[in-house]
């Protein structure tokens, strides 16, 4: 098994007060990681929500049923 460190950065911009973006990952059985990022919509309402849905939907989706290749659940 690899040492692997993750680290995630992210900016508000000029413009906006709050940050509406998401991340996660998540170790495969085949021992890949699955990382994904969710750029918030900012100024639209609850951007942070659509965000952090769109995660955690890829999340479960892609690590649901270890016996099915994750490409294919991606897909």
């Amino acid at each position: 098994m690899y040492n692997l460190t993750q680290a995630i950065r992210t900016d508000v911009g000029r413009v906006r007060t709050n940050n509406e973006d998401s991340f996660g990952s998540a170790w495969m059985n085949d021992g890949s990681l699955f990382v994904v990022v969710a750029d918030g919509m900012g100024g639209h309402e609850a951007g942070e929500v659509a965000s952090a849905l769109a995660v955690r939907v890829l999340e479960e989706r892609v690590c649901d049923d270890p016996t099915e290749d994750p490409r294919q659940r991606l897909y």
